[in-house]
């Protein structure tokens, strides 16, 4: 005589559904990680910028006087960082779904469906970071998403 036996898993457990959905999808990153995440790439951007920034001047300036050289890049440096900071993290985030702080984190960009980003997406999350207040904006949402992940519907996870 056999039985069925059924095991149960309580009224606490999780749904086979979402277990496999935050398996392909992952875990939310939470706000250590992205604050490590967003600590990383600034640095990494003003290293960038420090590299770059005299390649530019050098073609732009064109032979003139030292002072109006250093006045120059003084001036274009505020200028330039948001092309830097928009570059790098579409170039990152679309191409690997990581910049560089995230692969130190082990955490990745995913859309809605558990992967990278596309193009345009990845654009619009880049170009929301400028606005002033995004960076306070995770301490806002009910679900701890910044403006940049809620205009892209894209999120920060860990994978699982």
């Amino acid at each position: 005589m056999t039985e069925n036996v059924q095991i149960s898993r309580g009224a606490y457990a999780v749904p086979d559904t979402e277990l496999k959905d935050k398996a392909r999808i992952g875990v939310d990153a939470g706000l250590g990680r992205r604050f490590f995440n967003l600590l990383f790439d600034t640095l990494a951007i003003l290293v960038i910028s420090e590299f770059l920034l005299p390649i530019v001047w050098l073609f732009l300036v064109d032979g003139r006087e030292l002072a109006a050289v250093d006045m120059f890049y003084m001036e274009l440096t505020p200028d330039f960082l948001p092309f830097v900071l928009i570059i790098y993290y579409v170039l990152f985030e679309w191409l690997t779904g990581r910049t560089p702080g995230k692969v130190v984190t082990s955490t990745y960009v995913v859309n809605q469906d558990g992967h990278s980003p596309g193009f345009w997406p990845t654009v619009a999350r880049s170009c929301v970071r400028l606005v002033p207040f995004e960076l306070v904006s995770i301490y806002f949402s009910a679900n701890r998403r910044s403006w940049h992940d809620l205009v892209s519907r894209t999120q920060v996870v860990v994978r699982i």
